[in-house]
């Protein structure tokens, strides 16, 4: 048994050292979830959640710091979301990408068990009617 951890160790040694990286989903539902616990712990304190929001992400392999547009041609003055014509960063492209995922969700939720706090606030948060937006 010592020696299958050992291994295992090893390998996963080699594999971050020769820049093995999780694929993009993963490292995705694992910088949320990491992110989600940490809201839960500051309560009502989100002074600091942007930056350590970008920490987090950064630590699990994504270029926060990039802000170039990835649509050539869009209007910078554009800030409606639904906007197909906005910029977008890479990181709003990701996000974009896995909003909707379903297991990315899930996973989400699931890794949200192991957190500290009342998981039940941000779970409630899936599951809530978004307010209707009014002009």
């Amino acid at each position: 048994m010592k020696k299958l951890f050992t291994a295992l160790m090893l390998t996963s040694l080699f594999l971050v050292g020769c820049g093995g990286e999780a694929p993009e989903k993963e490292r995705f539902i694992d910088a949320n979830a990491e992110l989600a616990c940490m809201l839960l712990e500051a309560g009502d304190d989100l002074s600091s959640v942007e930056k350590n929001a970008k920490d987090i992400f950064r630590k699990h392999g994504f270029d926060v710091d990039d802000e170039t547009p990835v649509n050539p041609g869009c209007d910078p003055n554009i800030t409606d979301l639904e906007d197909e014509n906005r910029c977008m960063t890479k990181m709003e492209q990701i996000a974009e990408k896995y909003i909707q995922d379903e297991d990315v969700q899930a996973a989400i939720i699931e890794a949200l068990e192991g957190c500290p706090g009342d998981i039940g606030d941000i779970i409630g948060d899936f599951d809530a009617p978004a307010d209707p937006v009014t002009e």
